[in-house]
């Protein structure tokens, strides 16, 4: 394979960069929402004012012109972290998906993933400490024994479901029923609406942002939320249409939201959340179940709920979709020092 490395971003974000990825992007019947160029510029406009960020974008052709297109980064940590230099996938753990992006068929991804390894380790050892390969799927991945699972995204595949009502009877009686009675509980009160921001409401969606911030905090105060990330998420892919940003109002407030993406007909399920106030009327749930309904309706062909096997997921009509992670280390002398540092550092902690 031949391997062509960009290591600056005045490239990357140059217009005939951007145009040649906008065309794999078009062109490649095998990706994701997220190493679309858009996308991942709002990652990086977002982390290059908060860590150290260098591009290792990797363009790979095969004998056949096939295009293995898979972006990276360098992240230089500081002393804090002994100066650790890290390859990552762009975006790391706030992608869901980080499998590279496919242009053509019949790819051989165990000599693939070998000579892209060696290549790093050949042209790039010095400026590395660790390699991290996350979140690829199990389809892109090699038969290398080093892969272990790193999470579990549920799909469901709505192509199987002529209707939403088809998706409904395809779910336990009990589960169905809760769905119909908490739907007819909301509807009760006073001015219910159900609302969709689209793509000139990018403002009032921006208002809302630090509420929805809060109750997803208060729901899971151990997740990390980059700063300006997800207003920057709003304000480039609202009017590209990459964004659904959905609420449940009751009585004139909103006490449930759905912050997801959809992309090249599939829904991505992002970032759910509802004021714990009004629990008792699974609200989140009501809202997905909403979304549900509008994607079956649109002709989606997936809905995708992304990263984690919450109990929720069990109970819809998914299939599970591993992803993989890789990650090798520098024996060079200084790397294994910053290792043993880093590790009397968690032990003394």
């Amino acid at each position: 394979m031949k391997f062509e490395w960009i290591t600056d971003w005045d490239t990357i974000w140059s217009k005939d960069f951007l145009n040649r990825w906008h065309r794999w992007m078009d062109s490649s019947d095998k990706t994701h929402i997220f190493f679309n160029p858009d996308f991942c510029k709002v990652w990086v406009d977002t982390y290059k004012d908060i860590r150290t960020i260098k591009p290792l974008f990797c363009i790979a052709t095969d004998k056949n012109n096939n295009i293995i297109f898979l972006p990276l980064v360098i992240w230089e940590k500081d002393w804090k972290s002994a100066f650790e230099k890290v390859i990552i996938p762009i975006g790391y753990s706030d992608y869901d998906y980080n499998s590279p992006l496919i242009i053509g068929k019949d790819i051989n991804f165990d000599l693939f993933w070998k000579q892209l390894i060696d290549s790093i380790f050949t042209e790039f050892k010095n400026k590395f400490d660790t390699l991290e390969f996350t979140g690829v799927q199990e389809k892109y991945i090699s038969h290398n024994k080093d892969w272990i699972i790193d999470d579990i995204c549920p799909i469901i595949e709505l192509q199987s479901f002529n209707s939403y009502n088809s998706l409904l009877k395809s779910l336990k009686s009990k589960e169905r029923g809760d769905i119909n009675r908490q739907t007819r509980r909301l509807k009760e009160f006073d001015n219910y609406e159900f609302k969709v921001y689209d793509k000139t409401e990018v403002e009032d969606a921006i208002k809302m942002l630090p509420k929805i911030l809060h109750h997803h905090s208060l729901r899971w105060p151990n997740a990390y939320k980059a700063p300006n990330y997800h207003y920057n998420l709003l304000h480039n892919l609202l009017p590209l249409g990459f964004v659904h940003l959905s609420e449940i109002r009751i009585d004139n407030e909103a006490i449930s939201w759905n912050l997801s993406f959809q992309y090249k007909n599939i829904y991505y399920f992002y970032m759910p959340t509802y004021n714990e106030k009004y629990k008792k009327y699974s609200p989140g749930k009501i809202n997905m179940f909403l979304a549900l309904e509008d994607t079956i309706s649109k002709g989606f062909s997936k809905f995708d709920m992304l990263k984690g096997a919450e109990n929720y997921k069990n109970k819809l009509p998914i299939h599970e979709n591993k992803v993989y992670k890789l990650i090798l280390y520098n024996d060079s002398l200084l790397s294994k020092l910053k290792r043993q540092l880093l590790n009397v550092k968690s032990k003394i902690k």
